[in-house]
């Protein structure tokens, strides 16, 4: 299993890593994006305690009580998000779909809070960050629906993000691949989950490609992905 942990350098959340969610792990099968999006959550509690002055304690937090609370998380943000205005200097369109949808580039603080607001993650921790540049896929309403980050002078994507961290709406999946194929970028096989591609082994697949021979699927880094929205037939 792969976890996308690099932003986390809280001691308390490494450790509750190490030793509730490892034991959680030994039982249950990981759901990864559930899980990003508890150290997101995590992360923004424990810089709302430190703010008031509070200690941060996660060692007795079940894994059940922490996704039961980020759950919670979510709803308070898309509330909140609603109200935040992001002005036309907040975001930088980057690439224009004509149909209404486009590809945006965060600047502003209100863009970094609104994304983070709506898609319930913590992207608005990034605002300031000179090594990272964090993009929003918009639709006519200007509603963010994927956020990717990039960071500078590496080769491959960060982070390509649903609501949640979790999966990207099939709609919007196209645009994305369009959008990879703009940046020319590596990314993470963990994020193909989130284009809909589910990693497949090799003797699985090759029974699928022979009995559906029409089966949408993708190569990379030497596996095989097939993608989960797809009608499969002969």
């Amino acid at each position: 299993m792969e976890i996308y942990l690099n932003q986390t350098q809280n001691k308390e959340i490494k450790q509750w890593i190490k030793s509730n969610l490892v034991n959680y792990l030994k039982t249950t099968e990981a759901n990864q994006g559930e899980i990003e999006h508890i150290i997101d959550y995590f992360h923004a509690r424990k810089e709302a305690y430190e703010n008031k002055g509070k200690s941060f304690n996660l060692k007795k937090m079940s894994y059940k009580q922490a996704k039961d609370l980020a759950e919670k998380w979510i709803k308070t943000l898309k509330k909140k998000g609603r109200d935040i205005v992001e002005t036309e200097v907040d975001t930088e369109t980057v690439l224009d779909f004509k149909n209404g949808i486009r590809l945006v580039r965060l600047v502003g603080a209100s863009a970094f809070k609104r994304e983070g607001h709506l898609m319930s993650h913590c992207v608005a921790s990034y605002y300031g960050k000179n090594d990272i540049e964090v993009y929003s896929l918009r639709d006519a309403k200007n509603n963010p629906h994927c956020t990717i980050e990039i960071v500078k002078n590496k080769d491959s994507i960060n982070q390509i993000k649903g609501k949640g961290n979790g999966s990207i709406h099939p709609k919007y999946i196209k645009y994305v691949i369009k959008i990879l194929k703009y940046f020319n970028k590596d990314v993470r096989k963990s994020e193909l989950t989130h284009l809909g591609y589910d990693e497949i082994n090799d003797n699985l697949f090759g029974f699928l490609l022979h009995k559906f021979p029409r089966i949408k699927y993708i190569t990379y880094q030497n596996s095989n992905f097939i993608y989960r929205y797809q009608k499969v037939t002969q």
